[in-house]
C-alpha cells in the first residue's frame, strides 16, 4: 500500500498524518516542537522522532511511502535546509518537499481552481501568505526578537511594556496587571526579567492564555490587548493585499491557536478594521485542519511525479 506522510511542525508541537492513496487517513501522532525558530539544532530530529512514533503504528513491511510533504513554522529563520530534506529522503527512500507552514495552510484553504487566496496564522508567533494569478507574497514571520505583532507572544509582551511605563511613571498597575504578577509568582514589576531572559518565545507565548480568561470574566483590558492585536492583523491583511494588489471578495481563512481557541475579541478586531477599510473579504466559513493543506499539497507534487 502506497502512503503518504504529512507533517505540520508548528512552534508547540509537531503533528504527522499518514494518508493512503484514496486520500483515508490510516494514523496520526503528536511530538516536540518541529520549528527551527524554537530549536535551530533539534528541530528535525523532533520532526522525525514523531514520525517514527505514527509509523509504528501501522505495519511498515505493508507500506510503500510514495512523498513526504511537511509544513514547518520558521524553515526561512534557515539559510538552506537542503541537507534536512536530503536526509528524510535517504532515509525514508522517497522525495521529501519541506516548505513553510504558511504555503501549506494556504492549500487548506483555498481549492485548485481558485486564482487568489490568503491565510493568516496566528499562535505563538503570526505570518499572513497570499497567493494571486501565480504571484506570492508574505507578511509577518520575522520572528519576537524583530516583530510578532497579532501574536499569543506579541501579547504578553504588549501587557509586560504597559506595566513597565506605569511603574516608570509611577502609576498604578490595574487589577489584570497585579493578577499577572501574581499568577506568575513574582513580587515586583523587575522580575519581568525572569519571564522573557529565562524563558523561550512558546514559554512567554503560553501565559496568553491567563490574558484571555481574565477577558472571558470580562476584564475590559484584556478585552482590549486581545480586540488589538486583532486590528494589528488586519493591518497586515490590508498591506498584504496591496501587496499582491488582490480582488475584493478574496477568500481568506484564519489559522493558529491564538486565533482558534477563545479568540473572538482577536476576530472582531480583525473584521471591524477591514469593515472601517471598506475591505471586501470572503472570510472560510468552514475551518479546515492545516494538515488537510499539507496533504493537499502533498498530492499535487505526487499528481505531477505520476505524470512526468
Amino acid at each position: 500500500m502506497k502512503v503518504c506522510i504529512c507533517v505540520d511542525a508548528g512552534g508547540s508541537t509537531t503533528k504527522v498524518a499518514i494518508f493512503d492513496q484514496k486520500g483515508r487517513l490510516l494514523t496520526k501522532g503528536v511530538g516536540q516542537s518541529g520549528s527551527p525558530a524554537v530549536d535551530v539544532h533539534q528541530w528535525y530530529k523532533h520532526i522525525d522522532d514523531t514520525i517514527e512514533l505514527t509509523l509504528s503504528k501501522l505495519s511498515t513491511e505493508q507500506i510503500e511511502i510514495e512523498y513526504i510533504e511537511m509544513g514547518v513554522s520558521g524553515i526561512s529563520a534557515l539559510s538552506s535546509h537542503r541537507e534536512i530534506d536530503d536526509f528524510f529522503a535517504t532515509k525514508y527512500q522517497t522525495q521529501c518537499e519541506i516548505t513553510s507552514d504558511t504555503v501549506t495552510a494556504l492549500y487548506s484553504v483555498i481549492e485548485e481552481e481558485d486564482a487568489s487566496g490568503i491565510v493568516v496564522i496566528s499562535g505563538t508567533g503570526v505570518a499572513i501568505y497570499g497567493e494571486h494569478n501565480g504571484k506570492s507574497h508574505l507578511i509577518g514571520g520575522w520572528g519576537h526578537l524583530i516583530r510578532e505583532s497579532g501574536s499569543a507572544y506579541a501579547i504578553v509582551h504588549d501587557l509586560a511594556i504597559e506595566m513597565i511605563d506605569k511603574y516608570e511613571s509611577r502609576k498604578e498597575l490595574d487589577s489584570l496587571e497585579k493578577g499577572f504578577l501574581e499568577t506568575l509568582g513574582f513580587r515586583e514589576i523587575r522580575d519581568l526579567n525572569h519571564l522573557f531572559y529565562q524563558h523561550t518565545k512558546d514559554d512567554i507565548a503560553k501565559w496568553s492564555v491567563y490574558i484571555k480568561s481574565c477577558a472571558q470574566k470580562g476584564d475590559l483590558h484584556a478585552k482590549t490587548l486581545l480586540y488589538m492585536q486583532g486590528i494589528s492583523l488586519g493591518k497586515q491583511i490590508e498591506h498584504l493585499m496591496q501587496w499582491l494588489s488582490m480582488p475584493p471578495k478574496t477568500k481568506i481563512g484564519l489559522r493558529g491557536g491564538f486565533l482558534e481557541h477563545e479568540g473572538e475579541y482577536i476576530i472582531k478586531g480583525i473584521h471591524d478594521y477591514v469593515k472601517q477599510k471598506k475591505i471586501e473579504l470572503t472570510f472560510e466559513e468552514n475551518t479546515s485542519d492545516q494538515m488537510i493543506g499539507v496533504y493537499k499539497r502533498a498530492c499535487r507534487h505526487m499528481k505531477q511525479n505520476r505524470m512526468g
